[in-house]
């Protein structure tokens, strides 16, 4: 090889790192204003939330209308994205997110709710649900991420305090507000475990019982069968293919 072959490959090799690193450096630009932007999303509901004026109460004869009409916060962001379906939150946690269904459950694994490319992805339902939260069974996924955002403070239930002291889900639809009491938390491997979505021909008590037998910590729950059920799900490296689940049923 002559000293000018040699040249000219030293300069490819130099214009492939600066491409690489120039390509590297912009996604990584992107994906650090994918997740400010949806920060600032979660930032601003919460500030907006706090700062809503306390209702007064008048007599009835000072109304026009008994019912007073509320507008639904969670309505805006079908504007941002179609497939938004509610909100999650735990009280007192860094659980406070919106909750999406796309047409399966790969989309939302990389995609923020932006539609934008992001490593922690989004907290979506389960495809399989209709949405709504008017399942009898709904799930939701998301990422464990190290830094404890996502799903990943849901390794705290390993903790049997954190499991007592904070078993409250609040779930803001887009017709309501629904309450769940955490009763079960587990790990398990997902390439020998199903969560049921449908119950017609199966035993739903029987199967709320038996989520609660699975759970790390016991909790003296009388089961309505009247009531949903929801689950929370993430990555747990504990186990082959590991998973963590939150099961908590409607108050």
């Amino acid at each position: 090889m002559t000293k000018k072959q040699k040249k000219i490959i030293i300069n490819i090799s130099i214009i492939l790192l600066i491409t690489t690193a120039i390509v590297s450096g912009s996604k990584l630009i992107q994906r650090k204003n994918s997740e400010n932007e949806v920060t600032q999303l979660i930032v601003s509901r919460s500030t907006e939330l706090k700062e809503q004026p306390v209702p007064i109460e008048l007599p009835v004869e000072q109304t026009d209308n008994k019912y007073e009409y509320k507008p639904n916060k969670n309505l805006e962001y079908l504007d941002i994205n179609a497939d938004f379906t509610g909100w999650i939150e735990i009280p007192e946690t860094l659980m406070d997110y919106p909750v999406l269904r796309g047409t399966d459950n790969e989309f939302y694994l990389n995609k923020d709710i932006y539609k934008n490319t992001s490593d922690a992805g989004a907290i979506f339902m389960d495809y399989r649900n209709l949405g709504q939260f008017n399942d009898q069974h709904t799930v939701i996924y998301g990422h464990y991420m190290k830094n404890g955002t996502m799903f990943g403070r849901l390794h705290d239930y390993k903790e049997e305090t954190y499991f007592n002291t904070h078993d409250k889900i609040i779930i803001s639809g887009l017709y309501g507000e629904k309450t769940y009491t955490i009763f079960s938390a587990y790990i398990v491997s997902a390439d020998d475990y199903k969560l049921e979505i449908n119950f017609e021909d199966k035993d739903y008590a029987n199967y709320l019982q038996t989520l609660s037998s699975y759970s790390m910590h016991k909790k003296n729950l009388i089961f309505n069968e009247d009531k949903a059920l929801l689950t929370l799900a993430t990555c747990s490296y504990e186990t082959e293919n590991g998973r963590m689940i939150i099961h908590a049923i409607e108050d």
